[in-house]
């Protein structure tokens, strides 16, 4: 049996966009030794959003007719023609979760309200005293009949 070499450890997508530039147009040849020096160089064009072919493109359009020092000539123009870093994107808009009836706020993500209500207006509370709850309607009743508005919320067009 034979040995068979190491494998290479696998390149980065920048490695391999380098070493193809030579296949792609002769003049733009580089060393194995020249692509692993360029590498980080081109690995910011792909942390700025730019595809393979964007970079590709970049480097091989408008070539002069000799290029007498590939690294050099690719090195400069992968400098010279970064793009720009990428815009922040802006954070999602934050809503704060409240009770449909009394505007209460709610839980994170509005766990303690059940079917939009919290636990007073669900029930969860202990209820008014029977005093307290005839007074609380005395002034409901008296707020109707002269047509003034209470802290409370009422249908629209109703009482009128």
């Amino acid at each position: 049996m034979t040995e068979r070499p190491p494998a290479q450890s696998a390149r980065s997508t920048a490695y391999g966009a380098l070493a193809r530039l030579g296949r792609i147009d002769a003049r733009l040849t580089l060393s194995a030794g020249e692509c692993a020096a360029l590498e980080e160089e081109a690995a910011e064009w792909f942390a700025r959003g730019a595809g393979e072919a964007q970079l590709v493109q970049a480097l091989t359009a408008g070539l002069p007719e000799r290029v007498a020092h590939a690294y050099a000539f690719v090195r400069a123009r992968l400098l010279a023609k970064l793009p720009p870093p990428p815009e922040p994107q802006p954070s999602a808009p934050r809503y704060e979760v409240v009770c449909t009836a009394c505007g209460e706020p709610g839980g994170e993500d509005g766990v303690e309200l059940r079917g939009g209500l919290c636990g007073g207006c669900w029930g969860g509370r202990p209820a008014l005293a029977a005093d307290e709850a005839r007074a609380h309607v005395g002034q409901l009743r008296a707020a109707l009949r002269a047509g003034t508005r209470t802290g409370t919320r009422t249908k629209k067009g109703a009482g009128t």
